[in-house]
């Protein structure tokens, strides 16, 4: 018989004609090599097929969609842009003093057409104004640099289509008793 020569040892090891080989499984090590390069597989065509299925990214509206008038800081550099389909954000650098800059905000925000609204100081010392143009807001937030050397602007605005003004309905005065 020709398996006669195998010997089973204990611990899985196969003897045959004085060699030592390990047992192997080969229907269990090739079937958990099929499942886990199955699972990767399924995994990795699911998150494909997730990606594919995203919307795009809102466009944000432009500049002038968004800001009726943009007052820029003192010498500004332009950081950064984001945004979503109704709303723009721009966060600018000025090597101006921080109180400067929050003070150009505080009196051209306080000139027509503009209205401030809104000034708090934050406890984490930045100054955020809220103001409004025509109906159209407008927020300011102004903070110092970490290293004191200038000051960060973050502007943002809406993109709002203008409401006409509707005339306050007249009430009749309740007439006087007789």
């Amino acid at each position: 018989m020709r398996f006669a020569s195998w010997r089973r040892h204990p611990c899985g090891l196969r003897k045959h004609k004085g060699r030592t080989r390990l047992r192997q499984r080969a229907g269990a090590a090739k079937l958990t090599a099929m499942l886990s390069q199955k699972h990767i597989l399924s995994a990795l065509c699911v998150l494909l097929l997730a990606c594919g299925s995203e919307s795009k990214p809102p466009k944000p509206p432009e500049v002038a969609a968004a800001f009726p008038s943009l007052p820029l800081p003192p010498e500004p550099q332009f950081i950064s842009r984001a945004g979503s389909d109704d709303a723009l954000q721009l966060t600018i650098f000025s090597p101006a003093k921080t109180p400067m800059v929050t003070e150009y905000y505080r009196k051209m925000l306080s000139k027509k057409p503009w209205k401030l609204v809104s000034d708090v100081k934050n406890r984490d010392a930045s100054t955020v104004l809220y103001a409004e143009q025509g109906g159209r807001p407008m927020w300011v937030r102004v903070w110092s640099t970490s290293d004191g050397e200038g000051t960060m602007v973050e502007l943002s605005g809406a993109a709002v289509a203008a409401q006409p003004v509707k005339p306050a309905k007249s009430v009749p005065s309740p007439k006087a008793s007789k």
